[in-house]
């Protein structure tokens, strides 16, 4: 049995130099992006809490505004990120590609 299968090929063939130069330059056009919305997580609380706090709210009243920020700014974020990946790949289902654009994990959307 295991010996009448012929061996499937696995070796690596590194891409051509210019599609690794060309994904390093997309990568640093998206990378703003990404780092925007993994600032607003924090950001978002630290402003909120100066601008939604007074000097007469009590504690309870500070921690769950700001829980409640926290919240939306994750969910948004999520929303985010799943409508990105939905703009951009679609309905890419996991595997190797041919056209060497994605490689995408077994654990996807």
């Amino acid at each position: 049995m295991g010996h009448a299968a012929a061996a499937e090929d696995l070796s690596f063939k590194p891409p051509p130099l210019l599609r690794r130069f060309l994904c390093g330059c997309a990568q640093a056009l998206v990378l703003p992006i990404i780092l925007a919305l993994v600032t607003a997580q924090w950001l978002g609380v630290f402003v909120s809490y100066m601008l939604l706090t007074g000097t007469d709210a009590s504690f309870l009243e500070e921690t769950s505004s700001l829980i409640g920020v926290y919240m939306c700014i994750n969910i948004v974020t999520v929303a985010i990120v799943i409508a990105a990946k939905w703009l951009v790949i679609g309905k890419t289902k996991p595997g190797r590609y041919p056209y060497g654009v994605f490689i995408t994990s077994a654990g996807g959307w």
